[in-house]
């Protein structure tokens, strides 16, 4: 009696029959969002970007002995189990990036490649005695408006932006991170290298949202991995 006493309370209630509980839609994600949270998992849309870098004589000459000498056989100096450099991991979709605030002054944004990058919003580039060549330099970011300007240099430990295009380590990267609706990030990159290009490189990267992923770990075991001319893996032989 006291089921039907229930079921009748849910026909006659204000809104009519009450839907059954399996039909009950999932919560819609809110349509409001901070333009200056652009913390979570993102994932690059579409295509990998092919960028033309404007490379002057010399470093034009660097990257055509780099093609010959995969042309003649000999492996790239490609490494699985070194995280790819800053602008290979902002521009490439082929994982997911998490950014976090971790404090009033660093955002940390991270790849499942191993890639670590830290921003400093606080405090402007070290001098250069103390500043060290890294794989994602030394970055510090400020506002302007709702658009995280990040500023980085130092970037010199590696030799390849992404691909096989060589750069200096004067190369120089501003990235300008604005949250463009709820489930979109933006950035805009200007690229800039005055020892090997010509002129400065504009590339924007859009990035979708995915609250519901996680990171996963990744490690590497073998080092000696190279990619070989026709672009299959190569395993150097042990010294």
């Amino acid at each position: 009696m006291k089921s039907l006493v229930i079921a009748a309370i849910a026909v006659s209630g204000i809104g009519g029959v009450a839907p059954p509980a399996h039909a009950a839609a999932p919560p819609a994600r809110p349509a409001a969002f901070g333009p200056r949270d652009i913390t979570g998992v993102w994932m690059q849309t579409g295509r990998p970007q092919q960028i033309t870098y404007p490379l002057t004589p010399e470093y034009q000459a660097i990257l055509a002995k780099k093609l010959a000498d995969i042309a003649a056989g000999k492996p790239a100096e490609a490494n699985p189990c070194v995280p790819g450099p800053l602008v290979r991991m902002m521009t490439l979709p082929v994982a997911p990036l998490e950014i976090a605030r971790v404090s009033d002054d660093r955002f940390v944004v991270t790849k499942e490649n191993q890639s670590i990058y830290r921003i400093y919003l606080n405090r402007g580039h070290k001098s250069p005695e103390d500043l060290t060549q890294g794989l994602y330099g030394d970055a510090v970011g400020h506002w302007e408006g709702d658009t995280l300007v990040v500023d980085t240099i130092g970037l010199g430990g590696s030799t390849e932006i992404e691909g096989r295009t060589p750069h200096s380590d004067a190369m120089h990267v501003i990235q300008r991170f604005r949250r463009i609706s709820a489930d979109t990030l933006e950035n805009r990159m200007t690229i800039d290298d005055p020892k090997a290009f010509t002129h400065p490189v504009e590339v924007t990267a859009t990035y979708t949202a995915h609250p519901d992923w996680e990171l996963g770990e990744f490690f590497c075991t073998n080092e000696r991995m190279v990619v070989g001319p026709d672009g299959n893996a190569v395993i150097l032989p042990a010294n």
